[in-house]
């Protein structure tokens, strides 16, 4: 929760296991989540990132699935094996997946964080 929610905002590829919760705790402690706002407002759209930071919800995987903060929901047990296979089907086809990420569909310049694969337990 909170800074945590900064990983699948900005992830290329965004996986949860069923017990994963989310949330922007930060305006229960008077606090703005500034950093993690503006890639929400990228994956998520303006107005599902101002209800999360003006709330402070906690919510489930399946609103994350619903609202596009995660793209998939696995048990424990299938993470890995679905992220190596991810990871072997991106190294075989290397030249495709480098000019889908760097010029059909690159990032948005303001996005000077590490963007990557992450898994959400």
């Amino acid at each position: 929760r909170g800074g945590g929610m900064l990983f699948p905002a900005v992830a290329d590829i965004s996986l949860a296991t069923n017990g994963a919760s989310f949330g922007l705790p930060e305006i229960h402690r008077n606090m703005v989540p500034s950093v993690v706002s503006k890639a929400l407002v990228e994956r998520l759209g303006r107005s599902n990132a101002r209800h999360l930071a003006l709330t402070g919800e906690s919510f489930s995987v399946k609103k994350a699935l619903h609202i596009g903060l995660i793209d998939k929901i696995l048990d424990t047990e299938e993470l890995n094996q679905y992220i190596q296979n991810i990871l072997r089907r991106w190294e075989s086809q290397f030249p495709a997946t480098k000019f889908i990420k760097s010029q059909l569909l690159p990032r948005e310049p303001s996005h000077s964080v590490a963007m990557g694969t992450v898994a959400g337990t």
